[in-house]
């Protein structure tokens, strides 16, 4: 008996010894994570199919372009301003919008939250009324390099204006790049 309790102590001694160990193992694997405070960029191709009635102009389809310079606020936040282009079944529309992100790490694979809101402005007709953007969504990022992630979401985009709203499922796919990546 007096055997089995000094290895169970023996055990439980090591074990707290070993956890408790500094591992460069940690600093490579958050560094390819790309999720740090930091100047940052997400350039995204946006498609977007629309809901309920599409016989109107601007509430079918669109594709477009968008780019957000932003900053990593803490490792799991960002936050930035974006604009773009977005050809639509009945013209052509430039948002100008903020974007909120919230990482949360699983592994190489980090999920996000993302939430983007503003205004689309006409560029095709000048008596089209600007109208507002509504985006909350979700996605995935896959780290490609120190300073580089592709990002998969998607979201439900709202557009609304005094006469009516319209909403789309939207598919972004786009790259994250960080600025100034200096590794310790």
């Amino acid at each position: 008996m007096k055997k089995l309790f000094v290895i169970l102590l023996v055990l439980l001694f090591s074990s707290k010894m070993i956890l408790g160990q500094a591992s460069d193992h940690n600093e490579k694997f958050t560094d390819v994570q790309n999720s740090r405070p930091g100047l940052l960029n997400i350039t995204e191709l946006n498609v977007g199919f629309g809901l309920g009635d599409t016989n109107t102009d601007f509430a079918k389809r669109f594709v477009g372009m968008t780019s957000v310079l932003g900053y990593g606020i803490t490792r799991n936040l960002h936050g930035g301003i974006g604009a773009g282009i977005s050809l639509y079944n009945g013209g052509t529309l430039v948002p100008l919008y903020l974007d909120l992100r919230f990482n949360i790490n699983f592994g190489k694979i980090s999920a996000y939250a993302f939430g983007d809101g503003g205004l689309l402005f006409s560029v095709s007709k000048s008596d089209n009324e600007n109208e507002i953007l509504l985006n909350p969504g979700v996605g995935i990022k896959y780290p490609i390099g120190n300073n580089l992630s592709a990002n998969l979401g998607i979201g439900l985009l709202m557009q609304i204006t005094n006469e009516s709203h319209d909403s789309f499922v939207n598919l972004k796919l786009g790259m994250t790049y960080i600025f100034n990546y200096k590794k310790n």
